[in-house]
């Protein structure tokens, strides 16, 4: 049994408050065509393979099989493997995606043993953002610590050009960082793009317009090599380029494929590593 585990871009990321060592957020997370591959069956032993190097036995795939045994008393030797094609410490999702989708195969594996409520309570134990994940949606409004989750109507077809630097981000260290150097906001970066995406009568530009993050502003104001890699970036493409969730990775939308071939085609030859993707 196998399925895809997308990453997601963050159209919008507003921090508004911190609530105990929680941080409270109004956000659009948007599912994009570029995904890790993960293949579950029954085996002979366990056993839990990545394509990429990942710390044994703490990832969120080895999390997410210890919870559904927990919450379901079925303890059969499982073969898993992870695919690796999303950055790690990118702002995509990668690891809560992963999880997400180990729990729906693992609950197809053994005939529904869990409901989707149940599944998106273990999911939350794992990351915030795994519920996202859990969802069927493309595009959602997301609140509160990034466990609730709300649908809005999915984005007209957006080409997106993601550049993933050599350096990368921990979510929990750029927390810490927002405390000393960030400002909250009020969320209406996210209520205004919400607005014109139900809307529907926009084009690419128009949503260039209303994406924002409150990291990406903070980064650019203390950190003078993510400035730099992202002034050096919009220079070569004459492009906008925004930092999605905490980063590393940043995008720009495209209007059409061909656009977006172009400026991969650009960021390739400066050596850059680069994904060309869909919204989903």
């Amino acid at each position: 049994m196998e399925g895809f585990a997308y990453a997601k871009i963050n159209l919008t990321l507003e921090i508004l408050s911190k609530e105990g060592k929680f941080h409270t957020i109004k956000s659009i997370f948007q599912k994009i065509g570029l995904y890790d591959l993960i293949r579950i069956k029954v085996g002979s032993k366990d056993r839990i393979y990545f394509t990429e190097p990942i710390r044994k036995s703490t990832s969120t795939v080895h999390r997410a099989v210890e919870l559904f045994r927990k919450e379901t008393s079925i303890n059969k030797n499982l073969d898993i493997s992870i695919e690796k094609h999303i950055s790690m410490g990118a702002g995509l999702g990668g690891g809560s995606s992963d999880a997400a989708t180990t729990l729906i195969l693992l609950n197809k594996l053994f005939n529904n043993a869990l409901s989707i409520d149940t599944l998106i309570t273990l999911g939350a134990e794992i990351g915030k953002d795994v519920p996202f994940f859990l969802s069927n949606y493309s595009t959602a409004l997301v609140t509160h610590f990034g466990e609730i989750v709300a649908k809005i109507p999915p984005l007209k077809e957006i080409h997106i050009v993601l550049v993933h630097p050599l350096f990368h981000h921990k979510t929990e260290k750029m927390y810490q960082m927002f405390d000393i150097f960030g400002r909250f906001s009020q969320g209406t970066y996210t209520e205004d793009l919400i607005k014109l995406i139900e809307d529907r009568n926009y084009s690419t530009n128009d949503i260039e317009r209303f994406l924002y993050n409150d990291f990406e502003v903070m980064l650019l104001s203390v950190d003078s090599d993510f400035s730099k890699f992202k002034n050096f970036i919009e220079k070569a493409t004459e492009k906008t380029f925004h930092l999605t969730g905490s980063g590393s990775t940043i995008f720009c939308v495209c209007e059409s494929e061909n656009e977006a071939s172009e400026i991969a085609k650009t960021l390739r030859k400066l050596n850059f590593n680069v994904s060309v993707a869909k919204a989903i």
